[in-house]
């Protein structure tokens, strides 16, 4: 009887480190976490206190989208891989005693 059970344990420890291993990637589609601005692929994408009058910023910060983005806009484009090519627009207005709203869009097709 105690073989049993001391076999049943091993069974199930063994098990645990199998299902363990077969963990697939972090997301589906990866590619969609492309950044926006040049700046911020130079700081290996992420972005904590970077502030500047770039709108695009404020797409991963929404905090910085304040009244000194007023009127700004940020376009970018890049042909990546395999003939894919992305870009990003963003316009950012401040209204006094409302706030400052932010509109951005990511573009990501592939030549054919």
């Amino acid at each position: 009887m105690g073989q049993k059970i001391i076999s049943f344990v091993v069974t199930l420890l063994l098990l645990s480190f199998s299902t363990a291993a077969q963990q697939g990637g972090e997301s589906t589609f990866g590619i969609l976490h492309l950044t926006p601005s040049a700046r911020m692929t130079a700081l290996g994408g992420h972005q904590v206190a970077l502030t500047d009058n770039d709108p695009s910023l404020a797409l991963f910060n929404p905090a910085l989208a304040d009244s000194s983005l007023h009127k700004n806009v940020s376009l970018g484009y890049s042909p990546y891989i395999a003939d894919i090519n992305y870009g990003y627009g963003s316009f950012a207005y401040n209204l006094p005693g409302t706030g400052t709203f932010f509109a951005g869009i990511n573009h990501l097709a592939m030549v054919i």
